[in-house]
């Protein structure tokens, strides 16, 4: 899939019902009043869920592999990532730990 665009990988994770783990977070995540055209998962009813690893700039493959690591520690409690969303960014206070939220998407009930 390297080398895919946006939307062709879109469709693929969709249609083979996956769950998508990117660092290029900004053409996939709910964005919300956003004029962009990228796909996302905006307007899909039913998804495996998306994890996003929001990494600085410049950050290399030892703290992607971490927030990953961070990511797959928060996905064994819940289980099941249907229509949720796992956002893992870097700690204000301390840029070498990673803060995880998680949330529905499509929130419940839109």
């Amino acid at each position: 899939m390297k080398g895919w665009k946006d939307h062709q990988l879109m469709q693929a994770v969709i249609d083979g019902d996956w769950t998508l783990v990117t660092r290029n977070s900004d053409d996939f995540r709910p964005r919300q009043g956003s004029a962009s055209l990228a796909p996302c998962y905006v307007g899909q009813p039913l998804h495996a869920g998306l994890v996003c690893l929001n990494l600085l700039p410049g950050s290399g493959r030892v703290d992607q592999m971490s927030y990953f690591q961070a990511a797959l520690d928060c996905i064994g409690n819940p289980g099941d990532l249907i229509n949720k969303v796992i956002e893992v960014d870097p700690c204000s206070a301390n840029l070498e730990q990673a803060v995880l939220r998680i949330y529905d998407f499509p929130q419940c009930g839109t």
